[in-house]
């Protein structure tokens, strides 16, 4: 009886030494829609996040839920049908994720801005502001910890300034209602290379987004 209670002592206390190390380990999930990288550029920011956290000895998994077409009315839906990536459904990959990035919005709105008239972008961006509040609302569902939303840069005309800065500041209001934290990245275009991120770039928004890690 001695005997069999001493194991049982062990088997607990190896369970919570598991649990323990498990549990400083973070999640890392990406979304995104790819916008903000070219097939060119073999790295990305959220590439750089996984080998911080890998020489940190901190990344338990990292799984990349990106396409080039996507949508935000993809993603809810994708989520809505808790489709599988990695073997693992959306769903209970979001539950699990200790720290998750996105960037997404490119395909719905970034592409359109120099086609619409004033009136009609601004209408657009009303819809816009709807689908990623519906994106907010499943995906704080699942994952209760850290969200960061990649914000919005002009890769157009100077013109366009002012309506990126619209864009992004009711981007960054809509974040804080639901505790995500919003990266403005508006200065990045600094390091765009025909209208696309450069690698300098891409770091850059990782140095930004390793702060709000370190932070954590």
């Amino acid at each position: 009886m001695k005997k069999f209670f001493v194991m049982v002592v062990i088997t607990i206390i190896i369970i919570l030494i598991y649990n323990l190390l498990k549990d400083n380990k973070i999640y890392y999930v990406s979304i995104s829609d790819n916008t903000i990288m070219d097939q060119n550029i073999s790295y990305a920011y959220k590439d750089y996040i996984k080998d911080y956290l890998e020489e940190k000895n901190k990344l338990e998994k990292y799984t990349d839920i990106s396409n080039d077409n996507f949508r935000i009315t993809d993603i809810i839906r994708n989520i809505n049908d808790n489709i599988s990536y990695d073997d693992k459904s959306i769903q209970n990959i979001l539950i699990k994720a200790d720290l998750l990035t996105i960037s997404v919005g490119y395909n719905d709105l970034i592409n359109k801005i120099n086609i619409y008239n004033s009136y009609e972008i601004y209408k657009y961006i009303d819809s816009y502001l709807k689908d990623i509040t519906s994106l907010f609302d499943i995906i704080r569902k699942y994952d209760k910890e850290k969200i960061i939303m990649l914000g919005y840069y002009n890769p157009y005309d100077k013109k366009y300034d002012d309506l990126i800065d619209y864009i992004n500041k009711n981007l960054n209001e809509l974040s804080n209602k639901y505790n995500i934290d919003f990266l403005e990245i508006s200065n990045i275009k600094n390091y765009l290379d025909d209208n696309i991120l450069s690698i300098e770039g891409q770091h850059k928004i990782f140095d930004e987004i390793r702060i709000i890690i370190d932070k954590k």
